[in-house]
C-alpha cells in the first residue's frame, strides 16, 4: 500500500438555530482511512462518510439535548427573577 490507498473524508459543520439568537453546531468531522483490499476508493469513501454521518447524528442528539436543557435553565432563572420583581 502507498499513500494513494489512504483517503480523508470531511463532513462539514452544520449550525442549528432552534431559538432566536441561540444556536449550536455539529462538526466538522474528519476521518482518515485506508482503502480496503477488496474495495474501491469510492467504497472506502462511502464507508467513511457513513461512519461520519452516524457520528454527526449522535453529536446532534447530544448537543440538541444539552441546548434544550440550557434553555430550560435560562427560562427557570428568568422566570424566578420575574416572580421576585412582581412581589
Amino acid at each position: 500500500m502507498d499513500e494513494r490507498d489512504i483517503i480523508e473524508v470531511t463532513r462539514g459543520a452544520e449550525t442549528f438555530s432552534p431559538a432566536e439568537y441561540h444556536s449550536f453546531s455539529v462538526g466538522p468531522l474528519r476521518m482518515t482511512t485506508r482503502v480496503g483490499a477488496l474495495e474501491t476508493p469510492e467504497q472506502a469513501y462511502d464507508r467513511a462518510f457513513k461512519y461520519l454521518e452516524a457520528m454527526a447524528r449522535k453529536q446532534y442528539v447530544e448537543r440538541a439535548t444539552n441546548f434544550a436543557n440550557r434553555m430550560k435553565e435560562i427560562h427557570e432563572v428568568v422566570g424566578s427573577i420575574a416572580v421576585r420583581k412582581l412581589r
